[in-house]
């Protein structure tokens, strides 16, 4: 009885303790991101937020800070 016992808990043990490893190594590999990709959303969004135009004149070009016509912008 014991041994046969024996042959049913050391397989499902081992068993059970593979799928938890697997489990844990799944999990943790889903929520990574790459430097490169956190590097080009760091680019993207000071891109959107600097303000380093300037305006001048009067005319038909659209200035990005105020939306107002000017003659011409520089960044």
């Amino acid at each position: 009885m014991k041994k046969r016992l024996k042959r049913l808990i050391y397989p499902t043990l081992i068993v059970v303790v593979f799928m938890v490893a697997l489990h844990v190594k799944i999990n943790t590999n889903k929520n990574q991101i790459s430097s490169i990709s956190l590097s080009n959303i760091e680019t993207l969004s000071y891109a959107e937020n600097s303000n380093t135009s300037t305006c001048y004149g009067t005319g038909s070009v659209d200035c990005p800070i105020n939306k107002e016509k000017v003659s011409y912008v520089l960044n």
